[in-house]
């Protein structure tokens, strides 16, 4: 029988009501409509997903505003999905270090979702022990399994500057998880300007 569904393949059984009420209180939405090409690259990317996409470009130019939009669009569409930012995770770390709770137990629910959406990539506090204990187990553990687990990652840096981010004190695990990101990601380049601007400026004598 042919299957019309055109959900991926990580949907799970529907999400209940009250479970995408949760979900959706969860992450914040977005004063700004969703850039319309992003919009389209992502539901194309919905119908017939590559299991990976990295984005990137400037800071302000809707990459974020779109994010947010499908994530909220996967909830509605019961898919189990779960959306942070680098710098949330990292802050999350330090909490369990300063808790003396297990980093590894606060990523689960990151590292197992069906569909991954991480914001921000290299915008967190730069720390080899960050990367080595949070950024690096969490899509590498993705990557591993077979077949691979979805994510989205946006990131103000292309590949290059990403590998001097990380590897001011370990590059060769940053070119390494790098290079896995090139041969594994659709590369998305959103050349596009910033939409912030000023509101102006009152001069007080």
């Amino acid at each position: 029988m042919e299957n019309n569904n055109p959900l991926p393949k990580f949907i799970k059984a529907p999400a209940l009501e009250y479970v995408k009420k949760i979900m959706h209180s969860a992450v914040r939405t977005s004063p700004f409509p969703a850039d319309e090409i992003l919009k389209e690259v992502f539901e194309r990317w919905l119908k017939n997903p590559n299991p990976q996409i990295y984005i990137h470009g400037i800071k302000g130019n809707g990459k974020t505003t779109a994010l947010l939009w499908l994530y909220h669009h996967m909830v509605d569409l019961g898919l189990d999905v779960q959306f942070a930012s680098a710098r949330d995770l990292v802050d999350r770390a330090k909490e369990c270090m300063q808790n003396h709770t297990s980093i590894a137990h606060m990523l689960n629910r990151f590292m197992d979702a069906g569909c991954l959406i991480l914001d921000d990539l290299g915008a967190e506090h730069r720390s080899d022990f960050f990367f080595c204990d949070v950024i690096y187990p969490l899509i590498n553990h993705r990557l591993d399994r077979d077949p691979c687990m979805p994510f989205v990652l946006v990131s103000n840096m292309n590949y290059a500057s990403l590998i001097r981010w990380y590897g001011e004190k370990n590059p060769d695990q940053a070119e390494r998880f790098v290079s896995r990101l090139m041969h594994r990601c659709v590369e998305i380049d959103f050349d596009r300007p910033s939409f912030r601007s000023g509101v102006g400026t009152m001069k007080i004598n």
